[in-house]
C-alpha cells in the first residue's frame, strides 16, 4: 500500500495482525479501537505514521510484537493506564526513535525483549517491570533514559538491556537467578554508580561477557565463581581499580583490554583462572603481572601492544622459561611492548628461543 496515506476508522477489529505492514505512505493514526486483540506487525515500518495527542493502548490488546516496529515518524506520548492484559510485547515500539513519552507498563507482559530498544528521546515514568525471565534489549539505545528500573527476581537473561543509554548514571543490582547478562551496561558512558555485588551470584554460571564495555564504570566489583569475564571491562578508560576476581572463576579473556587500569599487580589473580588471554592488551600497564594463575592455559596476546610496558618482572620470566603453553596459547603476549627497558633483551627475546611470546 504505497499510496495510501490516511486511515478513517478502526472501529470493531479484533485481529489486526500484519495490516498495514510496510504502507510506509500512511501519515496519520486514528484512535485505536478497545475490540483490538492481536496487532503483531500492524503498522511495521510505517515511516511516515504519526498521531496527534497520546496514544492510548487499548484495553483488551494481548499480542502486540512488532506492532510499531521502525515507526520513526511517531512523535506522541503513549499511554498503557488502560490496558492490563498485555502479553506479547516484544519489539512493539523498537525504532521508534521520535516517540516522546512512556508511562507504567501492564505487568502481565510475558515477553518485554526489545520492547523500547532504539526509542532515542523518550522519558520513562516506568517504575516496575513485570516478572518474566527474557528483558535481553528491552531498553538498548533508550539516550534520555537516567535511572535504571530494578530487574525482577524471575529474570534469566538480559542481554543488553540497558546497552547504549548514553545518560544512564547508576547500575541497577542484576538478580542472582541470571545466567546471562551480556552487554547489559555497555556504552552507558555516563555510568558511575554500580555497587560492588552488581553481578549475579550463582552456581549456574553467568555469561557477563562485554557486560559493562565501553561505560564509564570507576568502581571494583566482584567477579564470582563460574563467571565468565570476556572483556567485561573492554574500554573502559575510566577504570583504574581491578574486580575482585572470586577463586572459582575461569575466563577472564580481554578482561581489561583497552581499559584504564595502569597496576596489574594491585589484586592478585586467582589460582582457577585458566584463561588470561588479551587481559591487559592496550593498557598503559608498565610491568607484567607477578604472580601467574596455577591453572593458567593461555596468556596469547596478553600484554598486547602495552607500549609503556617496561618491565617483565623476574615471575613472569620463571614463568616463560618453565610454561607447558602450546606455541598458539603464548604467541603475541609481548606483541608491540617496544619500550621494555633493555632494547637488546627485547631483540634477543624476539628473535630467540621465546620468539613465540613476542610475535604473531
Amino acid at each position: 500500500c504505497t499510496k495510501l496515506k490516511y486511515i478513517n476508522n478502526l472501529n470493531s477489529i479484533a485481529n489486526a495482525i500484519g495490516m498495514f505492514e510496510n504502507c510506509t505512505s500512511i501519515e496519520s493514526l486514528p484512535s485505536l479501537p478497545q475490540t483490538l486483540i492481536s496487532s503483531s506487525n500492524m503498522f511495521s515500518c510505517c515511516t511516515m505514521l504519526n498521531y496527534e495527542g497520546t496514544l492510548k493502548i487499548p484495553r483488551n490488546l494481548k499480542g502486540a510484537q512488532y506492532m510499531f516496529d521502525r515507526c520513526t515518524g511517531l512523535k506522541c506520548s503513549v499511554d498503557f493506564s488502560d490496558n492490563a492484559v498485555l502479553e506479547d510485547a516484544e519489539a512493539m515500539f523498537t525504532g521508534c526513535n521520535n516517540i516522546k513519552s512512556f508511562n507504567q507498563i501492564p505487568m502481565s507482559i510475558s515477553d518485554i525483549r526489545s520492547m523500547f530498544c532504539g526509542c532515542w528521546n523518550a522519558t520513562f515514568t516506568i517504575t516496575k517491570l513485570p516478572e518474566t525471565t527474557n528483558f535481553s534489549c528491552a531498553f538498548q539505545n533508550c539516550y534520555k533514559l537516567t535511572k535504571a528500573i530494578a530487574i525482577p527476581e524471575t529474570a534469566k537473561t538480559v542481554d543488553s538491556m540497558y546497552s547504549g543509554c548514553k545518560l544512564l548514571s547508576s547500575a541497577v543490582k542484576i538478580p542472582d537467578n541470571v545466567t546471562s547478562c551480556v552487554s547489559i551496561y555497555s556504552y552507558c558512558n555516563k555510568l558511575s554508580e554500580v555497587q560492588e555485588d552488581v553481578l549475579p551470584n550463582n552456581s549456574l554460571g553467568v555469561d557477563a561477557t562485554r557486560a559493562f564495555a565501553y561505560s564509564g564504570i570507576t568502581t571494583a566489583i566482584n567477579i564470582y565463581n563460574n563467571t565468565k569475564a570476556v572483556e567485561m571491562f573492554y574500554g573502559c578508560n575510566d577504570l583504574k581499580t581491578m574486580a575482585n576476581i572470586l577463586d572459582g572463576v575461569t575466563t577472564a579473556s580481554g578482561l581489561y583490554n583497552s581499559s584504564g587500569i595502569t597496576n596489574p599487580n594491585e589484586k592478585k589473580l586467582p589460582d582457577s583462572l585458566q584463561w588470561i588471554d588479551k587481559m591487559f592488551a592496550n593498557t598503559s600497564i608498565e610491568e607484567t603481572i607477578n604472580y601467574i594463575p596455577a591453572s593458567c592455559s593461555s596468556v596469547r596476546e596478553m600484554f598486547f601492544k602495552c607500549s609503556k610496558l617496561t618491565k617483565i618482572t623476574t615471575e613472569f620470566l620463571t614463568f616463560m622459561a618453565n610454561a607447558t603453553l602450546s606455541k598458539y596459547n603464548r604467541q603475541g603476549t609481548f606483541f608491540g611492548c617496544y619500550a621494555i627497558t633493555d632494547p637488546d633483551t627485547y631483540s634477543n627475546m624476539k628473535n630467540g628461543e621465546y620468539a613465540d611470546w613476542f610475535n604473531i
